[in-house]
C-alpha cells in the first residue's frame, strides 16, 4: 500500500546583532510576530522581522 504525506511549514524570523546591544526578549518577541505575519499570509512561507 502506497502513501502520501504533505508537510508545511511557517517561520517567523529575527536577526539578532550583540553588538547592537538589543535585548535578546525583544528579538524572541520579533520573531514570534513574524511567525504569525507568516500564519496569516499563507502556508508554506517564511517572514523576517527587524529592529528598526
Amino acid at each position: 500500500m502506497e502513501e502520501s504525506v504533505n508537510v508545511g511549514c511557517i517561520i517567523g524570523a529575527a536577526v539578532w546583532n550583540a553588538e547592537s546591544g538589543q535585548d535578546t526578549r525583544e528579538t524572541m518577541r520579533l520573531a514570534d510576530e513574524a511567525h504569525y505575519i507568516s500564519k496569516r499570509t499563507g502556508k508554506n512561507r517564511i517572514a523576517f522581522e527587524a529592529n528598526s
